[in-house]
């Protein structure tokens, strides 16, 4: 939550990051969650500027690697976003109920 306050709600749900964009969406992801308060150190931004520039640079795993900067900004959405929602990454990331979810096979 940014100040308490729930950014994301159920009329928000949809395709946020469209798969046609591909290994890009990880580093939009981050953007995404750092115009909504998702704070990164000097070294990360470093890292997400190198990545979004080439993706096969060595920064690779550090931006899009499981529990990378992507992974931590999906998590920060998460936290920002009403109950009963979640995020779900597939062919782009979309913000989908949780019951949805469950039928798309991509819940938890």
């Amino acid at each position: 939550m940014i100040d308490g306050k729930i950014v994301y709600t159920e009329s928000d749900c949809g395709t946020i990051l469209d798969g046609w964009h591909g290994w890009t969406n990880t580093a939009r992801a981050v953007r995404l969650a750092m115009g909504h308060g998702f704070v990164i150190d000097a070294d990360e931004l470093a890292d997400l500027e190198r990545y979004e520039t080439d993706s096969g640079n060595d920064d690779n795993d550090t931006v899009s690697g499981q529990g990378g900067l992507c992974d931590r900004a999906t998590e920060y959405l998460g936290s920002i976003t009403a109950p009963g929602l979640e995020w779900v990454w597939d062919d782009g990331l979309t913000l989908m109920t949780e019951t949805d979810a469950d039928e798309f096979g991509h819940h938890g």
